[in-house]
């Protein structure tokens, strides 16, 4: 019995292992797909984020790629720098604008003494801003100075501007730099207007001899056909005021503070490669033509 007792508590301490084993066995397999399905998800996961962070640099590098793409289909023809070899040039420009002497003025003033285009309507000229890139400018690079008009205009309106003296210097202010057409030196054109010698304290800017440029030309050429101040702030729209403002008279001070300063605001505030203003053609061009009714000597 004793015998037979032991047996059959060996065979069931046996089949117990045996079915602890079993049992373990299957619980280990039940865990297998367990861990396998969270490695699964787990390595979706890491795809998925590994995919978004792609896509967030492909965006955010979206240009560079895009030009990678395209200097990759001219391959084996050159291309040009772009935008570095246009910042060369401009900072070329305003170094040798910075060399300009007085006799250089005195040279430049003498040779538009006389007519450059002929006699044109002004609200045409306008319009021949659309040919003009001004190829220092870091802020526009390559858009037109219509455009930059077209900018300054609806930034005014969009501001509440509707003085038309001054929505009229938005369209009309860098208009000298239509010399560029006529083949001038870009320095001799574009760029700030510094003092390069002379000038007497509340003497008036006119006593000292300042950098020839677009808007000494633009003033020869309508001073006398619209207001006084109208001329004024085209001569000197791109002066520093505060540098300046020793020499000026009480009425350049005035308008200074009533138009320069508020002007410039606008001319050097809203300048963008990207921003395309939606203005009313016709309406500029009728503000450009009530200001000069007749064709202008340029």
């Amino acid at each position: 019995m004793q015998r037979f007792d032991g047996a059959r508590e060996t065979t069931a301490t046996t089949h117990d292992a045996a079915a602890g084993h079993e049992n373990a066995h299957a619980a280990g397999a039940s865990a297998a797909p367990r861990r396998s399905r969270r490695g699964v998800l787990l390595g979706g996961a890491a795809t998925l984020a590994s995919g978004a962070a792609g896509m967030a640099l492909g965006y955010r590098f979206r240009t560079e790629i895009r030009d990678v793409k395209l200097r990759a289909m001219a391959w084996p023809l050159e291309v040009p720098a772009e935008m570095d070899a246009f910042r060369i040039e401009a900072a070329r420009i305003e170094t040798a604008r910075a060399q300009q002497t007085a006799d250089d003025v005195r040279t430049l003033k003498k040779r538009y003494e006389t007519e450059v285009f002929g006699r044109v309507r002004m609200s045409d000229l306008v319009e021949r801003l659309a040919l003009c890139i001004d190829p220092s400018d870091r802020r526009l690079f390559c858009g037109s100075q219509l455009l930059h008009a077209h900018q300054v205009y609806a930034a005014m309106q969009a501001n509440g501007v509707a003085d038309p003296d001054m929505l009229l210097l938005g369209l009309i202010h860098d208009l000298g730099k239509i010399l560029l057409l006529a083949h001038e030196a870009p320095e001799s054109v574009v760029g700030v207007t510094s003092r390069i010698v002379g000038g007497e304290p509340g003497a008036g800017l006119d006593g000292a001899i300042y950098q020839f440029g677009h808007g000494e030309f633009l003033y020869s050429r309508i001073v006398g056909l619209v207001p006084e101040h109208v001329a004024w702030v085209t001569r000197w729209h791109n002066i520093d005021p505060a540098v300046e403002a020793e020499l000026m008279t009480p009425q350049e001070r005035t308008w200074t503070e009533r138009w320069l300063v508020p002007f410039q605001r606008f001319d050097g505030g809203f300048v963008s490669p990207y921003y395309l203003p939606k203005v009313d053609l016709a309406r500029c061009r009728d503000l450009v033509e009530r200001a000069f009714p007749s064709p202008v000597v340029v």
